[in-house]
Parts: structure tokens; C-alpha cells; sequence
């Protein structure tokens, strides 16, 4: 069984700013978890379990600071409802 999860992230040591500057996608099998890392000029394969657990703690703590798919939709449209073109 395979899974893969993914999201548009940073990849940077300080938590406050992850999920912001790079495309990233974990998959996990019984055998091994990999991570395929989108950069602007390339695409990488992670197999290093440090850089792959590095990673799916980025991820995670993404998911928990993210809101509800509900609550993103709602956000996103009361503040397009606040826009006021210039």
C-alpha cells in the first residue's frame, strides 16, 4: 500500500516560515517513506531518513497550524469581500 500527500511549502529551519518556499510530496510504502522536493530550477528525490523525517515534520506541523478545508473557504471569501481595489 502506497500513500502520498503533498503541499506547496518552504523548506527552511525556522518553523515559523514553513510551507513557503517549495512543492513538496511524501510518499510512504511498508518499506520506505521518499519525498519528492520541487525547487524553482529542478525536481529532487529524498531518500536520506533524516531529510525525510526533517520533512514530514514540516509537514505535520503545517497541518496543524492549517484551517479546516470549511474555515480556509470562509476566510478566503470574507476577505475577498474586504477588497478594495486601489
Amino acid at each position: 500500500m502506497v500513500s502520498v500527500s503533498g503541499h506547496a511549502g518552504f523548506i527552511l529551519t525556522d518553523l515559523r516560515f514553513v510551507g513557503l518556499l517549495s512543492a513538496f510530496a511524501i510518499t510512504e510504502s511498508d518499506d520506505a517513506r521518499v519525498v519528492f522536493l520541487e525547487t524553482v530550477t529542478e525536481g529532487l528525490i529524498v531518500e536520506a531518513p533524516s531529510t525525510v523525517s526533517s520533512l514530514m515534520l514540516r509537514f505535520d506541523t503545517l497541518r496543524l497550524e492549517a484551517l479546516p478545508r470549511g474555515a480556509s473557504a470562509d476566510l478566503i471569501a470574507r476577505r475577498a469581500g474586504e477588497y478594495e481595489p486601489d
